[in-house]
């Protein structure tokens, strides 16, 4: 987008501007600018709803606004089929930290839901949102250890997202990372409420591997980041080779890739019992450095017919659920 250099003070741009002050406006954020004077230009990274406060163009060179929260802009089609879409979000411990672009990665999160849901209520065709949150306990309980998994929905499928909304606020992170059993309850859970005419679409969120396996065994996250689902032929390895694979712990009789063959084998079930369902997975990668072994993101997006994203800011989330829901609203498929 190309800037425009000085201040434009007249009369006309304060009128424009008293205008505004009525409104909730969209604009556009940009993260780099490059070039000068009449050549600048601005990498624009996303969108943003504000409420302008004031402004003082005279010296100061300042306008004032309230931010409101992000926004998706442009997918102006209508969807094919009503979608029923259903939020699969990890809340363990580590989606407390810092994120670029909002406080932590779960208000991230909730911002990008919150941008999403506006555009899929804009869609204006029945289509529906639902939450399911997971994480396990952080403590081991009893010998050998286990860390009991809680998947929760939070809202069913509703078109009122204000309550979806509400409810995100609610959240907080805690705990270690059961995928696996997350999965399994989705799958459970969407046999009993999907309906015919409906495209069924789910979004996992998450930050890093699956720590906890089906009986509630866990596992160091260094050990199952080591484990990778790849051959050497660049194919997917076998749920049975990758329970086999990684550090050994003695106490369970179980390898590290455990949580990880779970995982697979969960995806796998619950597309064989709910044919139809898409799935996309989406990395809320470190906002400063470093990267972790999504290997399962892309294996639950690939075996579930959908596509993997990563993000580092909350801008990228907003764009990753967007890109991961343009194909369903828009095609149907």
């Amino acid at each position: 987008m190309y800037g425009k250099p000085g201040v434009s003070n007249s009369g006309p741009v304060r009128a424009a501007l008293d205008n505004l002050k009525a409104y909730t406006i969209t604009v556009p954020v940009w993260d780099r600018a490059v070039g000068a004077g009449c050549t600048l230009k601005y990498h624009v990274v996303g969108f943003a709803r504000i409420r302008i406060t004031g402004y003082h163009l005279a010296g100061q060179d300042r306008i004032s606004a309230v931010f409101l929260g992000y926004a998706v802009c442009g997918g102006g089609c209508r969807a094919a089929a009503p979608v029923d879409l259903v939020y699969l979000l990890d809340v363990s411990g580590s989606m407390g930290e810092r994120y670029v672009g909002a406080g932590t990665k779960l208000e991230a999160a909730r911002e990008a839901i919150r941008a999403l849901n506006g555009w899929v209520a804009a869609q204006g065709n029945g289509s529906r949102v639902a939450l399911m949150t997971f994480h396990g306990a952080g403590t081991g309980q009893g010998r050998p250890p286990r860390y009991p998994a809680e998947v929760r929905l939070v809202t069913g499928l509703t078109g009122d997202t204000a309550t979806l909304e509400a409810a995100l606020r609610q959240l907080r992170a805690d705990g270690s990372t059961p995928t696996a059993a997350a999965l399994v309850e989705l799958g459970e859970w969407l046999a009993g409420v999907r309906e015919e005419g409906r495209t069924a679409v789910v979004v996992l969120l998450s930050d890093g591997v699956p720590t906890v396996d089906l009986e509630g065994h866990g596992f160091y996250d260094r050990d199952v980041q080591a484990v990778s689902l790849y051959g050497r032929g660049g194919e997917w390895r076998t749920p049975e080779a990758v329970r086999r694979s990684g550090r050994y712990y003695p106490q369970y009789g179980e390898w590290a890739g455990e949580p990880l063959a779970d995982t697979m084998e969960a995806v796998a079930g619950l597309r064989a019992t709910q044919a139809g369902v898409t799935i996309h997975a989406v990395g809320v990668q470190p906002a400063w450095g470093g990267t972790f072994n999504d290997d399962v993101l892309r294996y639950v997006a690939a075996q579930g017919g959908g596509e993997y994203f990563a993000a580092r800011d909350t801008l990228g989330l907003v764009a990753a659920l967007q890109r991961a829901l343009e194909g369903s609203l828009c095609s149907g498929r």
